[in-house]
């Protein structure tokens, strides 16, 4: 996948319960809701809003990324985070195109790719994956 210069490639482990049920979810409901990506100090400028997809690498390369999810954090666009810095915690409900993706793999490298194209890519910490509760 071609990256843009506001992208962020996060290499990502798979839990074997994820994986799993991922699985079992691609076979038994392809439209049931996939993980969640749990993003950890995510860095962003004081009153900074921030739009960004998350994108998975297509298994052909003639065909344009896999969109996984689309989120964001309310605030002004800045083309350079402003001072004071904060880093806070990001969870991101990844769609049911996320199953097929993560099926019996143990890791994925997603990319992060901002709205604004002017903006610095993201920091983030660390990056895990965990199964969404189903609402009763």
């Amino acid at each position: 996948m071609p990256e843009q210069g506001t992208d962020t490639r996060i290499r990502v482990t798979v839990p074997p319960e994820v994986a799993r049920a991922a699985t079992a979810k691609a076979i038994s409901d392809p439209k049931a809701p996939g993980p969640v990506l749990v993003l950890e100090d995510v860095e962003v400028g004081a009153g900074e809003g921030v739009t960004f997809s998350v994108l998975a690498p297509s298994t052909d390369p003639d065909v344009p990324p896999v969109v996984l999810a689309v989120s964001g954090l309310a605030g002004r666009s800045q083309e350079t985070p402003a001072q004071p810095l904060s880093k806070m915690r990001m969870i991101v409900p990844l769609n049911s195109r996320a199953n097929e993706v993560l099926a019996g793999k143990s890791v994925v490298t997603l990319t992060l790719r901002l709205k604004n194209p002017r903006r610095s890519p993201l920091r983030v910490g660390s990056a895990s994956l965990s199964i969404a509760a189903d609402k009763p």
